[in-house]
């Protein structure tokens, strides 16, 4: 099952079970069940090592923020 959230304005579909939706420097989308590491030296988020508990979700071009800007929690879905 999954759920419709607001994300940076935008209706996307997540997954149930992921708790966070974030967006790297390419403005690839993503969610995690778990709360994601920023690294800013790198300036993008740290994948866990169990690829399972994120999910892509797509890629948002039209916004022009950065990666950082990018975390919504989305528990209890």
């Amino acid at each position: 099952m999954s759920s419709t959230v607001s994300y940076m304005g935008l209706a996307i579909t997540v997954p149930s079970g992921f708790n966070y939706v974030a967006m790297d420097q390419n403005f690839f989308v993503y969610a995690f069940k778990n709360q994601p590491t920023f690294d800013p030296n790198a300036n993008e988020w740290v994948f866990p090592t169990d690829l399972s508990t994120v999910s892509y979700l797509g890629t948002l071009h039209q916004l022009s923020l950065a990666p950082v800007s990018g975390l919504t929690v989305i528990l209890n879905l």
